[in-house]
């Protein structure tokens, strides 16, 4: 794809939005993306593991996160915002993953309470949180 030619994208308020990516990912299954990416496009794609992977302004709309290991959500920078993040899926154990950060955090204790029983109870939770991973052999 002609990556010197934006690309026009949907935007949540209907308008649509153009601009130049660094590169474009359209509908790719990516088993392992890792390293830096910046200002680049991933639309429709399927990414296994992401661990070690830098994402910087990157947009990845329409994204499944197919993630079955908690060591492949491991060492991942990104920045979020609702534009770029919009309408992504999470396998079930990434939904649990990030939801662990949450529970992790002080403060909000009856939300955090509400997040341990959606995840199925205190005893998955430290189920979850105990995952073996290199770093922390149970």
């Amino acid at each position: 794809m002609n990556i010197d030619s934006p690309i026009l994208l949907p935007r949540n308020n209907g308008r649509p939005s153009l601009r130049k990516w660094a590169a474009v990912h359209i509908e790719k299954h990516i088993p392992h993306l890792t390293g830096t990416h910046e200002d680049e496009l991933f639309y429709r794609c399927v990414i296994d593991d992401l661990s070690g992977a830098v994402l910087i302004n990157c947009c990845m709309t329409d994204c499944k996160y197919n993630i079955q290991e908690v060591e492949h959500m491991q060492n991942v920078v990104m920045g979020l915002d609702c534009q770029h993040f919009s309408n992504v899926e999470l396998s079930e154990k990434a939904f649990d993953y990030m939801a662990l950060l949450l529970v992790r955090t002080r403060g909000n204790t009856d939300k955090r309470l509400k997040i341990i029983e959606a995840l199925g109870g205190k005893e998955k939770v430290r189920d979850l949180l105990n995952a073996r991973y290199p770093g922390n052999e149970v």
